[in-house]
């Protein structure tokens, strides 16, 4: 969707540009423009999206009402995951196994990370903190992608709650639940227990402060015991993760 808009926008440039058609300060021959065929079933906007032509549109306004449309659909695209996320009812109300209270006491170091619109959206808003940016600051991020007609998903967290359960900061099982409920939608199954998930580690330190190659392999054990496939550490660092990610 993010795309389609972006593509109005271009649209409506391009028709300032030309003087807005035939009541413009400049003018252009129309016979020597190449058109790509478009299917007469799409709507104007459509087939002028398809095409680049922004002639196909007899009407400004159905342009700009096409962008809005598109604004408001992009604002809930992520209404249903965020449900699932949080165990919610269809209609976004709470039930008595959703996780209305979700506790996990990031590191001060924690990156708070911003949503790009049309593209992803923010999770793990924070309530609380110390600057006064509570309410405001998100330390995750949701998301899909098209990659080779495959639709892939992914989740961006700004520090690592399985290190901060390891290393005994404030961390509920609500937000733990919360963490076995992403890789279930991350996964698109949660089956475990019949095939056990295989998960590739890479590019994570181990430090003294930041041991997450071995946090997360503890939190993985303890929370799918005998469910989950690991590689070996730093086995799939650098050159290696191709081969990881392909096997």
């Amino acid at each position: 969707m993010w795309v389609r808009l972006f593509t109005v926008s271009l649209i409506s440039l391009f028709l300032q540009a030309c003087g807005g058609g035939s009541g413009g300060g400049g003018s252009s021959d129309s016979s020597s423009t190449e058109t790509t065929p478009v299917s007469p079933s799409l709507s104007e906007v459509d087939r002028a999206l398809q095409s680049g032509d922004a002639r196909l549109v007899a009407q400004s306004a159905t342009l700009v009402e096409a962008a809005l449309d598109t604004i408001e659909q992009q604002k809930t695209q992520y209404l249903a995951v965020k449900r699932q996320l949080l165990q919610l009812n269809t209609n976004g109300a709470a039930n008595a196994s959703s996780l209305t209270s979700l506790t996990w006491d990031v590191t001060h170091d924690a990156a708070r990370i911003a949503p790009t619109f049309g593209i992803n959206d923010q999770v793990l808003i924070s309530n609380t903190s110390h600057n006064g940016s509570d309410g405001t600051s998100a330390f995750g991020v949701i998301g899909t992608e098209t990659i080779q007609s495959t639709n892939a998903r992914y989740l961006i967290l700004g520090s690592n709650p399985m290190r901060t359960w390891q290393n005994g900061a404030e961390i509920n099982e609500a937000m733990h639940n919360w963490l076995k409920n992403s890789i279930a939608w991350l996964t698109g199954r949660s089956d475990f227990d019949q095939t056990p998930l295989t998960v590739r580690i890479a590019h994570m330190g181990n430090g003294y402060w930041f041991p997450d190659q071995s946090a997360t392999r503890n939190w993985l054990d303890t929370y799918y015991p005998n469910q989950v496939q690991y590689n070996e550490l730093d086995a799939c660092d650098g050159n290696a993760l191709i081969g990881c990610v392909e096997e």
